[in-house]
């Protein structure tokens, strides 16, 4: 028999000797790819965690927001308070009266035409005719 190649006897022994180190080999290996899987799970968590945070944020934001300017535009315009008044003589006779709106005032004689109007601008008022002349101007002190 040429053909036939010896082989060295090998020991049973130290056969398991090696079928143990493969072992824990395999074994060291699965137990650090599971290590890795699970720090990668956790980065990956906390990721999703800090967008989900970030994204509710944000829509609290933009519904805040939106929440203000359905008030801002819904909610009616404070009206400027109206206040009429009226003009005697000495006699108790009705001569006139007067009309202001905020910033402005219009005046009426005795037969309710219009005769002129005031505009306010803070430290001075402006005085015009039943025509929309200037008649002259008034600075407060």
């Amino acid at each position: 028999m040429r053909n036939v190649i010896p082989f060295k006897r090998v020991d049973n022994d130290r056969l398991e000797s090696l079928a143990e180190r493969v072992a824990r080999i395999e074994l060291e290996a699965r137990l650090e790819g599971a290590e890795l899987e699970r720090d990668y799970i956790r980065d990956r968590r906390r990721e999703l965690q800090r967008e989900i945070a970030w994204r509710s944020i944000r829509g609290m934001l933009i519904l805040a927001f939106l929440l203000w300017l359905a008030h801002a535009l819904a909610a009616p315009a404070k009206a400027e308070e109206s206040r009429n008044r009226s003009f005697y003589d000495a006699r108790g006779s009705f001569v006139g009266s007067s009309v202001t709106h905020g910033r402005t005032a219009s005046f009426y004689d005795g037969q309710g035409r219009f005769s002129g109007s005031m505009i306010d601008y803070g430290r001075t008022r402006s005085f015009y005719d039943g025509r929309g002349r200037f008649t002259g101007s008034e600075i407060k002190r």
